[in-house]
């Protein structure tokens, strides 16, 4: 079964929807801007002058990103601060491999590659969301 992209306009889902989501076997997919690629908090906010700028806050999350285009779409490493995380998936606290990446992305910038793309990605965004999603309370 191929999953198909869903788009997410509330930009802030909780985990019911995002397990929601994966049972369905769909991908949820935040449209907010961000830059999976950055070497720190990858929102984007925008400035007094109405520019967008990078948020500048130390990211202390890890987590996937999935970006549908262009065809086939690739699922990235993100890294956000604490008000952002809410615009990855399957997000957990900064490990020591993670703070290495961010040192790696400063030193190296134009080398950062999307972890997977096309099926193989959107199948390892449903597997992260799986593992790091609390399981449902009981009734």
């Amino acid at each position: 079964m191929t999953a198909t992209p869903v788009y997410d306009a509330t930009r802030r889902a909780s985990p019911a929807t995002r397990r929601l989501h994966v049972e369905r076997g769909t991908v949820l997919v935040d449209p907010g801007p961000f830059q999976a690629s950055h070497a720190g908090c990858g929102a984007i906010v925008p400035s007094g002058d109405g520019h967008p700028l990078y948020c500048r806050h130390i990211p202390t999350w890890a987590g996937l990103r999935w970006y549908p285009y262009p065809a086939p779409g690739s699922v990235w490493l993100a890294f956000t601060c604490d008000t952002h995380v809410d615009q990855v998936e399957a997000a957990r606290p900064l490990l020591d491999r993670d703070r290495a990446e961010l040192q790696r992305r400063r030193d190296h910038p134009r080398q950062v590659q999307p972890l997977a793309t096309g099926a193989a990605g959107r199948r390892l965004v449903e597997r992260a969301v799986r593992y790091y999603t609390p399981p449902a309370a009981g009734p």
